[in-house]
């Protein structure tokens, strides 16, 4: 008789559409049925991708999670867990990962990872990165998605052997021959170049040197368009700042979209200017689109693009014009970075060995002998 498949339970605080939410979204969908059977556990309730998900036939359960102080979560969470009997938990993100590394050992002693997907160095507390680094130590391994945060992670005395590195997975779409051929149904000019910057409007994005940077830019290419899709906190005083330098006919914001596709097909470039990555969808769609890319060298970006992409430093909004002005002054060198970054894509970054890697994981972790190891003591 076949082996039941095992069942892998994830955890993280919502789905909404962010980078971390939608590589969870390819791992449930993507996982061999056969071998796997997955579940998704919210702490909150927000589900962006509640249609896709019910068609993939991955349940979702959320917990409603009320504020700090909702002290009944942890009661809900390990009444799931023993609930789903997962032979293995995967959890995503700090906040998810304290509360499941808090109440995982109790539900029946299954497996536990803990991802993490971004510089705790620069973006928690003294105390919150504490926290985590006690959470990761509850874990039976930690995934990251990039060398330089496993580096982080390492130098802070986590154990190299029980740390896994593996990057995010990206689907890859069929190529249009133009970046002009889908702006009609966009509502973009037809002449000019189209600067697409894609992801959430919040302070580490570093939206507001772009913004600056954009103003060099306009003045050698002022029939450029800079295009800013995505939401967040920022959004009210970066439109002030470009109202401010007289941009308001050359920067627009179009909100969060979804699919955000059209916008990378119609796009010349794609600028992410973050102070602090973990390995940014953003950058690995514009690679799978075959679109030039102008990032930060910040966290995991460099090993993600590697000579596929022009580099700049955090925060230098001179640097970050200078690089944007040089690819729109040469769309020869927009089209081979464009080349060289989909190559890059389709060898290394498909949905297909984030999945499979992921795979090879549970099954090294679950297949490994039960212990008498007392709880909270990871599987070396």
């Amino acid at each position: 008789m076949p082996e039941a498949p095992r069942r892998i339970v994830v955890v993280i605080n919502d789905l909404a559409q962010a980078g971390a939410e939608t590589q969870v979204v390819h791992l449930a969908t993507g996982l061999d049925r056969r071998r796997f059977q997955p579940s998704i556990v919210l702490l909150k309730h927000r589900n962006d991708f509640g249609d896709e998900l019910a068609r993939a036939e991955v349940p979702v359960f959320a917990l409603h999670r009320k504020g700090p102080w909702d002290l009944g979560l942890h009661g809900r969470l390990l009444a799931r867990l023993r609930a789903e009997r997962a032979d293995l938990v995967h959890s995503f993100l700090f906040l998810a990962n304290l509360w499941t590394a808090l109440v995982a050992r109790r539900a029946g002693g299954p497996r536990l990872l803990l991802s993490q997907r971004c510089s705790y160095e620069l973006q928690l507390s003294p105390t919150l990165r504490r926290l985590a680094r006690w959470s990761h130590g509850r874990a039976d391994r930690l995934v990251v998605n990039s060398q330089a945060i496993g580096a982080e992670e390492t130098a802070s005395g986590f154990p190299p052997d029980r740390l896994v590195v593996i990057p995010n997975g990206t689907p890859l779409p069929a190529l249009s021959t133009s970046s002009a051929d889908g702006r009609g149904a966009l509502g973009l000019p037809g002449a000019g170049p189209f600067v697409l910057s894609l992801g959430q409007l919040t302070p580490e994005k570093g939206h507001r040197v772009l913004i600056e940077a954009w103003s060099a830019v306009h003045a050698r290419h002022p029939d450029a368009l800079l295009g800013l899709v995505g939401d967040g906190p920022e959004r009210p005083a970066l439109e002030a700042r470009a109202r401010a330098l007289g941009l308001d006919s050359s920067v627009q914001f179009f909100g969060f979209r979804s699919p955000a596709a059209p916008f990378l097909a119609a796009a010349d470039v794609v600028v992410q200017p973050s102070f602090s990555e973990g390995m940014p969808n953003a950058v690995l769609e514009a690679m799978a689109h075959a679109r030039a890319v102008v990032a930060t060298a910040v966290g995991g970006v460099p090993e993600l693009v590697g000579d596929a992409a022009r580099l700049v430093p955090p925060a230098d909004a001179g640097a970050l014009a200078a690089a944007l002005t040089k690819l729109l002054d040469d769309p020869m060198a927009r089209a081979e970075l464009g080349r060289q970054g989909r190559l890059r894509a389709e060898r290394d970054f498909s949905l297909q060995a984030m999945v499979r890697a992921n795979e090879a994981l549970y099954e090294d972790l679950i297949s490994k002998t039960a212990t008498n190891a007392p709880a909270g003591s990871p599987v070396k």
